[in-house]
């Protein structure tokens, strides 16, 4: 049987079919030495253009690059985007790239309507997959209480990155109320005055269960940057159990790393700096109101006529019909006003962000939530470009002022603009020597790894055979 899969669409009416034509496909590639880690996404990047689920294919993708290790990928998917009746089927026909179509997930309690499902359908894709430890990139399509099925019942490893903080927050897991101020930390009357259709005393319950959940079963949290740590550890999680690893960047970014170095960039950007051409200023993300492009929009009023002249933005980055209306009304009549000095280009492919960022003279990184480790910063520092960003949470931490760019007053649209002058008027001349993500790669993927093995050793220290010893 081919391992592209052909001729599968017949045989995955039934999940049982399917386990049939699926575990021959692993036999023919790996070994059974191998460290096999399942990856659980909220999303196939295919399909949901985010820097969590990229990343997690990132990760999925180096895995089974790497000697004695291998991964399987799994993404939570819409049955339009399977094709068939099953709750499972393979994105492209690839045996180790698995759609799948969890049971309904309460958003609220972040907890499966159908367990006994959601147990049966794991229990069928442990049968094909058999993994040594299972990383859960993402725990919100599935509901959490599948992280105490795998660890529970199967006895399995398990791995969970905080890529917000949505079992903190549940506005989007953002930790900004409703009216756009900040949170510093959680507390149940004050999430009940954002949502006040739902008491505080059940925020207390959603807690309770899922605090107890992850506190009883997984082995190991991962930590994008500091602030995410944090302010799971001040949620009350246990400080020995962190890891603080950053995202996997993709192998198509470890390319064009690569390129930008022998080109040596910085010294032309230098020498491009100090030219006469209007300065293009760079936006890339999605189009939300937690992203500020609104804001950076905005600042723009606050420049003077001959400023305005002298500067182009360019917004990369979807905007959705499901943002909120005010929020479309309001950038589409500020892109309107400043029609001379803005473009919105709409989506771009991942593939292009850095060939796209080396066409700018800054990226900007408005955003006025807490951000927790932003992808677009190490893109920017891929393609040798200095950042203007908000001055919290990840941004904060990955941008030195003066180095490799600037920071802002999150949400205050004059701090915006009197940054956006500074650099206009030529006193912030920064030009940051493009980062080789190569070695960023072989350290964050090394360590992984090590987590990886580290849990299945503690697993095994505990009794009982776990994944990979059930063969």
């Amino acid at each position: 049987m081919e391992r592209n899969g052909h001729g599968a669409g017949r045989r995955r009416k039934r999940f049982g079919q399917w386990v049939n034509f699926a575990r021959p496909c692993f036999a023919k590639v790996y070994t059974m030495r191998d460290l096999h880690t399942l990856i659980f996404s909220i999303g196939h990047p295919s399909h949901l253009r985010g820097g969590a689920d990229g990343a997690a294919r990132a990760l999925f993708r180096k895995l089974n690059q790497r000697t004695g290790t291998r991964s399987t990928f799994v993404a939570a998917a819409a049955p339009s985007l399977i094709g068939n009746n099953a709750p499972f089927g393979l994105f492209e026909k690839r045996a180790d790239e698995i759609l799948w179509t969890p049971p309904p997930v309460d958003r609220f309690r972040q907890l499966t309507q159908y367990y006994d499902k959601l147990r049966r359908d794991f229990a069928q894709l442990y049968e094909v997959v058999r993994p040594d430890v299972v990383h859960f990139a993402h725990h919100l399509p599935y509901g959490a209480d599948l992280i105490e099925i795998v660890s529970r019942d199967f006895n399995l490893p398990t791995v969970l990155t905080f890529n917000e903080y949505s079992a903190i927050c549940n506005n989007f897991g953002q930790m900004a109320k409703t009216d756009g101020r900040l949170c510093h930390f959680e507390s149940f009357s004050e999430c009940s005055a954002c949502f006040p259709e739902i008491p505080a005393g059940h925020f207390f319950l959603r807690k309770l269960r899922l605090a107890s959940i992850f506190r009883n079963h997984i082995d190991r949290f991962i930590a994008p940057s500091e602030i995410v740590l944090q302010r799971h550890l001040a949620w009350g999680m246990p400080e020995g159990r962190f890891a603080k690893i950053p995202y996997i960047q993709t192998p198509e970014l470890e390319q064009q790393s690569m390129e930008i170095r022998r080109e040596e960039a910085s010294e032309q950007f230098a020498k491009e700096g100090k030219s006469n051409h209007r300065l293009k200023i760079g936006f890339f993300g999605r189009v939300n109101p937690f992203k500020g492009v609104d804001l950076l929009l905005e600042a723009l009023d606050r420049l003077s006529s001959e400023e305005r002249a002298k500067l182009h933005v360019d917004i990369y980055g979807p905007m959705e019909e499901a943002e909120p209306d005010w929020f479309v009304a309001k950038v589409t009549e500020l892109c309107a006003r400043h029609a001379d000095c803005v473009t919105m280009h709409g989506a771009y492919e991942p593939a292009d962000v850095v060939s796209l960022m080396r066409a700018m003279d800054w990226v900007v990184v408005p955003s006025i939530w807490w951000e927790v480790g932003p992808i677009v910063i190490e893109e920017a520092a891929i393609a040798g470009r200095p950042v203007l960003c908000s001055d919290i949470g990840g941004m904060a931490e990955k941008v030195r002022p003066g180095e490799n760019g600037l920071q802002f007053r999150t949400n205050s649209v004059d701090d915006l603009a009197t940054k956006l002058s500074v650099i206009l008027a030529g006193q912030a001349q920064i030009a940051p020597e493009p980062i080789d993500s190569t070695v960023w790669n072989v350290e964050r993927l090394d360590a992984f790894c090590a987590v990886y093995e580290q849990v299945i050793e503690e697993r095994r220290a505990r009794g009982g055979p776990i994944g990979g010893d059930r063969r």
